[in-house]
């Protein structure tokens, strides 16, 4: 792309990028995704000798969340998302995102789960304590050190110590099982208590420093929740993690 143009090209090309970390290790996939935001950049800018679109696909999402974050929060029109969607034995469709980014990490979408449970406070949401387990064991847990989450309301007032103790009792039960030994009943409880609790943890652990990190979370869920990409709701083949990124 920036070697000397031959007598039978133009003076501007597309650049099509097709997973270019395919067996490569994490070291070099950081490597591949600073020139890939380079070159971009450089394109959306028009300071490229002879780029004038790029066209990036891949099916890592890591990969696709280096290069876009970017992106984030301030759309263009320089920029466009496209996700390609199975529909074997059919024909792929490539669905038109426009500049909202249709890729979110699987982190990011477990705190979109829990601001719909939030939004509909009062309905059964049986996937929640799973939801809830795995966002306070990947943060405190994974990240923090914290291996015994009931120590996290250590410091909680008496009455909400015991419902912070129900609610890892109940997001380990509601996660690891399906039915006790005599009988099973559905979750017929309201989310509402279980997610002030689950807020709780992150405002008053250590004098509330991981609040930011919860409203940081729920505000970005919320926009997300909102006004989500749309999908086609009678799509019922295979979703192939795969997004096409365009630059002009």
């Amino acid at each position: 792309m920036s070697g000397v143009k031959q007598d039978n090209e133009s003076n501007k090309v597309v650049a099509v990028i097709d997973d270019p970390i395919s067996s490569l290790d994490g070291d070099i996939m950081f490597v591949i995704s600073a020139l890939t935001r380079m070159l971009i950049d450089e394109t959306k800018a028009g300071d490229h000798k002879r780029v004038d679109q790029v066209i990036l696909l891949t099916h890592n999402t890591r990969f696709h969340n280096e290069v876009s974050y970017q992106h984030h929060g301030a759309p263009t029109s320089a920029v466009k998302y496209y996700r390609i969607r199975k529909h074997a034995p059919k024909p792929n469709v490539v669905q038109d995102c426009g500049q909202k980014n249709p890729i979110r990490t699987a982190y990011q979408e477990l705190w979109d789960e829990v601001q719909t449970a939030r939004t509909h406070p009062t309905e059964q949401m049986p996937w929640l304590p799973n939801v809830m387990r795995r966002i306070l064991e990947s943060y405190f847990a994974t990240l923090g050190g914290k291996t015994n989450l009931y120590e996290l309301g250590e410091a909680l007032a008496p009455a909400d110590r015991a419902l912070h103790n129900a609610l890892i009792a109940w997001s380990h039960s509601g996660s690891h099982t399906i039915m006790d030994d005599e009988a099973f009943a559905q979750h017929s409880a309201p989310s509402d208590r279980w997610l002030e609790a689950f807020q709780r943890i992150f405002t008053t652990t250590a004098d509330g420093a991981h609040r930011g990190h919860y409203n940081m979370m729920m505000d970005r869920a919320q926009a997300y929740v909102i006004n989500p990409v749309a999908v086609d709701s009678a799509d019922t083949g295979t979703t192939a993690p795969a997004s096409l990124q365009e630059a002009r």
